[in-house]
Protein backbone atom coordinates (compact mmCIF):
# COMPACT_ATOMS: atom_id res chain seq x y z
CA UNK A 1 0.00 0.00 0.00
CA UNK A 2 1.33 3.22 -1.02
CA UNK A 3 1.86 5.54 1.41
CA UNK A 4 -0.72 8.45 -0.27
CA UNK A 5 -3.17 5.62 0.46
CA UNK A 6 -2.44 4.52 4.06
CA UNK A 7 -5.01 4.48 6.91
CA UNK A 8 -4.94 7.73 8.78
CA UNK A 9 -4.43 5.87 11.60
CA UNK A 10 -1.30 5.04 10.40
CA UNK A 11 -0.28 8.19 9.88
CA UNK A 12 -0.81 9.54 13.25
CA UNK A 13 0.72 6.81 14.79
CA UNK A 14 4.13 6.79 12.98
CA UNK A 15 3.70 11.04 13.70
CA UNK A 16 3.02 10.30 17.25
CA UNK A 17 5.59 7.57 18.08
CA UNK A 18 8.50 9.72 16.32
CA UNK A 19 7.36 12.62 18.45
CA UNK A 20 10.60 13.51 21.01
CA UNK A 21 11.39 15.85 24.13
CA UNK A 22 15.15 15.95 22.31
CA UNK A 23 13.75 17.51 18.95
CA UNK A 24 11.90 20.43 20.77
CA UNK A 25 12.86 24.09 20.92
CA UNK A 26 13.33 25.95 23.83
CA UNK A 27 10.35 27.91 23.17
CA UNK A 28 8.39 25.03 22.53
CA UNK A 29 9.43 23.53 25.80
CA UNK A 30 8.61 26.66 27.88
CA UNK A 31 4.91 26.96 26.08
CA UNK A 32 4.03 23.21 26.98
CA UNK A 33 5.08 24.52 30.77
CA UNK A 34 3.13 27.80 30.35
CA UNK A 35 -0.11 25.16 29.16
CA UNK A 36 -0.42 23.15 31.61
CA UNK A 37 0.13 25.58 34.45
CA UNK A 38 -2.43 27.78 33.24
CA UNK A 39 -5.23 24.73 32.48
CA UNK A 40 -3.97 23.44 36.15
CA UNK A 41 -5.02 26.66 37.64
CA UNK A 42 -8.34 27.08 35.70
CA UNK A 43 -9.33 23.46 36.45
CA UNK A 44 -8.82 24.32 40.52
CA UNK A 45 -10.58 27.91 39.75
CA UNK A 46 -13.01 25.46 38.31
CA UNK A 47 -13.77 23.37 41.23
CA UNK A 48 -15.75 26.01 43.17
CA UNK A 49 -18.64 25.43 40.15
CA UNK A 50 -21.68 22.97 40.53
CA UNK A 51 -20.59 21.04 37.33
CA UNK A 52 -17.56 20.21 39.24
CA UNK A 53 -18.98 19.49 42.65
CA UNK A 54 -21.54 16.72 41.06
CA UNK A 55 -18.92 15.35 39.23
CA UNK A 56 -16.38 14.92 42.19
CA UNK A 57 -19.61 13.23 44.39
CA UNK A 58 -19.85 10.56 41.92
CA UNK A 59 -16.49 9.83 41.66
CA UNK A 60 -16.14 10.02 45.51
CA UNK A 61 -18.75 7.11 46.06
CA UNK A 62 -17.27 5.28 43.32
CA UNK A 63 -14.26 4.61 45.18
CA UNK A 64 -11.15 2.84 43.66
CA UNK A 65 -7.43 3.07 43.97
CA UNK A 66 -5.91 6.45 44.85
CA UNK A 67 -3.68 6.96 42.24
CA UNK A 68 -3.62 10.19 40.72
CA UNK A 69 -5.13 14.16 42.30
CA UNK A 70 -8.66 15.63 41.64
CA UNK A 71 -7.00 19.57 41.61
CA UNK A 72 -7.89 21.65 44.64
CA UNK A 73 -9.69 18.43 46.66
CA UNK A 74 -6.94 16.58 47.54
CA UNK A 75 -8.57 14.05 47.02
CA UNK A 76 -6.88 11.03 44.74
CA UNK A 77 -9.08 8.72 42.62
CA UNK A 78 -8.41 6.53 40.23
CA UNK A 79 -6.69 7.79 36.75
CA UNK A 80 -10.13 7.30 34.56
CA UNK A 81 -11.43 9.40 37.08
CA UNK A 82 -9.19 12.04 37.65
CA UNK A 83 -8.50 12.62 33.82
CA UNK A 84 -12.20 12.87 33.92
CA UNK A 85 -12.72 15.14 36.89
CA UNK A 86 -9.90 17.34 35.84
CA UNK A 87 -11.03 18.04 32.66
CA UNK A 88 -14.63 18.90 33.75
CA UNK A 89 -12.79 21.42 36.11
CA UNK A 90 -10.81 22.73 33.46
CA UNK A 91 -13.79 23.63 31.16
CA UNK A 92 -16.47 24.83 34.00
CA UNK A 93 -15.34 28.32 33.36
CA UNK A 94 -14.55 28.17 29.42
CA UNK A 95 -11.38 29.78 29.92
CA UNK A 96 -8.90 26.77 29.36
CA UNK A 97 -6.56 27.60 26.10
CA UNK A 98 -8.36 27.33 22.73
CA UNK A 99 -6.94 27.16 19.17
CA UNK A 100 -8.66 29.44 16.62
CA UNK A 101 -8.21 27.63 13.15
CA UNK A 102 -9.10 24.07 15.10
CA UNK A 103 -11.60 25.66 17.01
CA UNK A 104 -11.55 23.68 19.76
CA UNK A 105 -9.54 23.84 23.64
CA UNK A 106 -6.46 21.47 23.13
CA UNK A 107 -5.32 21.63 26.54
CA UNK A 108 -8.47 20.29 28.84
CA UNK A 109 -8.59 17.37 26.88
CA UNK A 110 -4.61 16.54 26.59
CA UNK A 111 -3.30 17.90 30.16
CA UNK A 112 -5.61 16.25 32.41
CA UNK A 113 -5.33 12.95 31.16
CA UNK A 114 -1.40 13.45 30.84
CA UNK A 115 -1.10 14.42 34.70
CA UNK A 116 -2.83 11.72 36.08
CA UNK A 117 -1.05 9.12 34.37
CA UNK A 118 2.26 11.02 34.88
CA UNK A 119 1.40 11.22 38.72
CA UNK A 120 0.13 7.34 38.71
CA UNK A 121 3.29 5.87 37.21
CA UNK A 122 5.59 8.51 38.64
CA UNK A 123 7.33 9.93 35.37
CA UNK A 124 9.38 12.21 35.07
CA UNK A 125 8.50 16.37 33.59
CA UNK A 126 10.37 15.77 30.60
CA UNK A 127 7.90 12.64 29.66
CA UNK A 128 4.98 14.66 30.19
CA UNK A 129 5.83 17.20 28.25
CA UNK A 130 6.55 15.31 25.16
CA UNK A 131 3.03 13.60 25.65
CA UNK A 132 1.15 16.88 26.10
CA UNK A 133 2.91 18.40 22.52
CA UNK A 134 1.76 15.36 20.92
CA UNK A 135 -1.32 15.63 21.95
CA UNK A 136 -1.79 19.68 21.18
CA UNK A 137 -0.25 18.54 17.54
CA UNK A 138 -2.89 16.35 16.68
CA UNK A 139 -5.91 17.83 18.45
CA UNK A 140 -4.70 20.97 16.38
CA UNK A 141 -3.92 18.97 12.82
CA UNK A 142 -7.04 17.08 12.84
CA UNK A 143 -8.96 20.10 14.48
CA UNK A 144 -7.69 22.67 11.80
CA UNK A 145 -8.45 19.44 8.94
CA UNK A 146 -12.06 19.15 9.88
CA UNK A 147 -12.78 23.68 10.50
CA UNK A 148 -15.44 24.22 9.74
CA UNK A 149 -17.30 20.85 8.52
CA UNK A 150 -17.17 19.51 11.93
CA UNK A 151 -19.33 22.91 13.97
CA UNK A 152 -21.09 23.24 10.89
CA UNK A 153 -22.74 19.81 11.23
CA UNK A 154 -23.50 20.29 14.71
CA UNK A 155 -20.50 18.27 16.45
CA UNK A 156 -18.34 19.56 19.03
CA UNK A 157 -14.98 19.83 18.39
CA UNK A 158 -13.57 19.67 21.71
CA UNK A 159 -15.34 16.60 22.54
CA UNK A 160 -14.77 14.61 19.23
CA UNK A 161 -11.25 15.62 17.84
CA UNK A 162 -10.24 15.82 21.72
CA UNK A 163 -10.66 11.90 21.97
CA UNK A 164 -8.12 11.40 19.63
CA UNK A 165 -5.75 13.58 21.42
CA UNK A 166 -6.03 12.23 24.73
CA UNK A 167 -5.75 9.11 23.61
CA UNK A 168 -2.22 10.24 21.95
CA UNK A 169 -1.11 11.88 25.21
CA UNK A 170 -2.07 8.67 27.42
CA UNK A 171 -0.49 6.51 24.52
CA UNK A 172 2.50 7.99 24.75
CA UNK A 173 2.90 8.39 28.09
CA UNK A 174 2.05 4.44 28.36
CA UNK A 175 4.80 3.47 25.58
CA UNK A 176 2.80 1.81 23.63
CA UNK A 177 3.87 0.40 20.40
CA UNK A 178 3.38 1.20 16.67
CA UNK A 179 0.13 -1.42 16.68
CA UNK A 180 -0.96 -0.35 19.95
CA UNK A 181 -0.91 2.93 18.58
CA UNK A 182 -2.98 2.48 16.06
CA UNK A 183 -5.24 0.10 18.04
CA UNK A 184 -5.59 2.87 20.88
CA UNK A 185 -6.68 5.47 17.84
CA UNK A 186 -9.00 3.15 16.89
CA UNK A 187 -10.88 2.84 19.87
CA UNK A 188 -10.47 6.58 20.59
CA UNK A 189 -12.55 6.85 17.55
CA UNK A 190 -15.04 4.57 18.60
CA UNK A 191 -16.03 6.85 21.53
CA UNK A 192 -15.52 9.85 20.18
CA UNK A 193 -18.90 11.86 20.63
CA UNK A 194 -20.18 15.76 21.39
CA UNK A 195 -22.83 18.01 20.25
CA UNK A 196 -23.07 22.09 20.02
CA UNK A 197 -26.20 21.05 21.39
CA UNK A 198 -25.09 21.67 25.13
CA UNK A 199 -23.93 25.52 24.17
CA UNK A 200 -27.74 26.16 24.17
CA UNK A 201 -29.27 23.50 26.49
CA UNK A 202 -26.79 24.21 29.40
CA UNK A 203 -23.13 24.82 30.15
CA UNK A 204 -23.03 21.50 32.47
CA UNK A 205 -23.31 19.25 29.66
CA UNK A 206 -20.60 21.18 27.71
CA UNK A 207 -18.03 20.33 30.39
CA UNK A 208 -19.19 16.68 30.84
CA UNK A 209 -18.81 15.67 27.57
CA UNK A 210 -15.15 17.31 27.91
CA UNK A 211 -14.69 15.41 31.03
CA UNK A 212 -15.86 12.17 29.24
CA UNK A 213 -13.27 12.89 25.98
CA UNK A 214 -10.07 13.24 28.26
CA UNK A 215 -11.37 9.49 30.00
CA UNK A 216 -12.27 7.84 27.30
CA UNK A 217 -8.81 8.78 25.46
CA UNK A 218 -7.08 7.34 28.57
CA UNK A 219 -9.33 4.72 28.87
CA UNK A 220 -8.56 3.44 25.00
CA UNK A 221 -4.74 3.69 25.78
CA UNK A 222 -5.36 1.43 28.48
Amino acid sequence: MSAIHEPLRKKLAACINRTSYDDFSAQVIRQAKWCILDLIGVSIVGNWQKTAAYTLDLISVAGGNEEATVWGSGLKVPVLAASQANAVQGHAIDMDDGHRFANGHPGVVTIPAGVAIAERDDLTGRELIEAVVAGYEVFIRLGTAASPDLLLRGFHTTATIGTFASASVALKLLKLDHAQTENALSLAGLQSAGLLEALSSGEAGKSFQVGKTSQSGVLAAL
